[in-house]
């Protein structure tokens, strides 16, 4: 284009990352919430602005075509029925139940102490 005469200003920031992010959480990006039909069960549901940033920054080319209830529907479905097994927890010697096939070379927790020995390791 050529100059008319008229100065041109040119103004060069610096653009916080985080700071982007934060203002497409909260609408001021370029994604807005889009209705969309599921193809499995026919319901309206909301591709929300925050999960087609999530798409676009992965790469996905395609919108979901299933709502969230079909999607874990057909995930659980496609993984068939979680098998557990049983074992004796290491800490309360009660009966633990686990997705998972202990190995007698690791200690196995019932659900309680697994929760307190999470809460102990995290507050340390």
């Amino acid at each position: 284009m050529p100059h008319m005469g008229m100065p041109i200003w040119v103004v060069v920031t610096w653009v916080d990352p985080i700071e982007v992010r934060f203002l497409s959480k909260r609408g001021f990006g370029m994604y807005e919430d889009k209705t969309l039909q599921c193809k499995e069960c026919g319901e309206d549901f909301v591709f929300t602005a925050g999960e087609q940033e999530f798409y676009a920054e992965r790469g996905f080319q395609n919108e979901p075509q299933r709502c969230k209830p079909c999607r874990d529907a057909r995930k659980l479905a496609a993984r068939g029925p979680r098998v557990y097994h049983t074992a004796v927890c290491a800490d309360c010697g009660g009966e633990a139940k686990v997705p998972f096939e202990p190995k007698s070379d690791r200690p196995v927790y019932c659900s309680d102490c697994f929760a307190r020995i999470k809460d102990t390791t995290e507050a340390e």
